[in-house]
């Protein structure tokens, strides 16, 4: 029926925006990480000129 088209559409779109959530999540997960890591080799790099 028409209906059930229309409830199935709205599911897979929520499934969509979910993985989509998702996808964001990792990716600023790892933009954080990388970003901690220039970190920490810009302060060994500061500790090295130190030493």
């Amino acid at each position: 029926t028409y209906e059930q088209l229309e409830e199935e559409e709205e599911l897979s779109y929520d499934k969509q925006l979910k993985e989509e959530e998702e996808l964001k999540e990792e990716l600023s997960y790892d933009e954080q990480l990388e970003e901690e890591e220039e970190l920490v080799i810009k302060n060994n790099l500061k500790k090295g000129v130190e030493l």
